[in-house]
Parts: C-alpha cells; sequence; structure tokens
C-alpha cells in the first residue's frame, strides 16, 4: 500500500489536510503508522492498518460442478493496479475464500488481496 495512500487515509481520520502532520512514518512489517499534529497537542498517535487490495469481481469458469479461477486475470489485475509487471509478482498464492497474498521486487512486505468470483459455465 503506497504511503501516500494511507496518509490520506489518516489525515481523513483526523480531519486535517496532510500539511498539518508534523510527523508522518509507516512501518509497513509491524503494519504501523506514527503521526504528530498540532491537533493532536504535538503527541505522537499510533494507528494500525491492514491493507487487503480488493480486486472486485474475478471471472471463475465451473467445469464438471467445479468452480475454477483465473489466476492470469487476478495477476494482471494486481499488476495494473500497483503499477507493476505481472513478472515481478512473485510467490502468488490464492486460496479459496477468494483471497490470496503476492510479493514483489517493487514493493516490501506481503501484499494481501481480495476478490469476490464471478461464476460462468
Amino acid at each position: 500500500m503506497p504511503q501516500a495512500t494511507i496518509k490520506e487515509a489518516v489525515t481523513k481520520k483526523l480531519s486535517i489536510s496532510p500539511s498539518k502532520l508534523q510527523k508522518f512514518e509507516v512501518d509497513y512489517e509491524k503494519k504501523i503508522v506514527k503521526v504528530i499534529s498540532s491537533k493532536s497537542n504535538n503527541q505522537e498517535i499510533e494507528f494500525t492498518f491492514t491493507s487487503f487490495l480488493d480486486l472486485g469481481k474475478i471471472q471463475t469458469t465451473i467445469k464438471n460442478g467445479r468452480s475454477y479461477t483465473n489466476i492470469k486475470k487476478i495477476k494482471k489485475t494486481i499488476a495494473k493496479k500497483m503499477g507493476v509487471n505481472q513478472d515481478e509478482l512473485k510467490e502468488f498464492d490464492v486460496n479459496t475464500n477468494d483471497t490470496g497474498t503476492v510479493h514483489s521486487t517493487k514493493f516490501s512486505g506481503t501484499l494481501a488481496f481480495k476478490f469476490s468470483s464471478n461464476d460462468t459455465k
């Protein structure tokens, strides 16, 4: 998750403009954001975050009563949303709950994603 997205969410939560932040630190491993603003009386505030990339509806195919997820479509969607090439996505894993994880050489940590199935026969 880009820092700009996190900063936007934090400033919206605090009802302040980004320029009012005196300190803004993101620890992706611990999933913690530390901020200081004049609104908080110059006290440090800590937020935790989760980062699920919502891919929206992904087409699945039903054959012989079993549902098959289009892995290529998922990779293509993630690459487009994250601004990376598909071949830069590593350790790609999708589970039966319409969620999964992926690593990349272009961003740190594990990116978790979710999608909803759109079944076709």
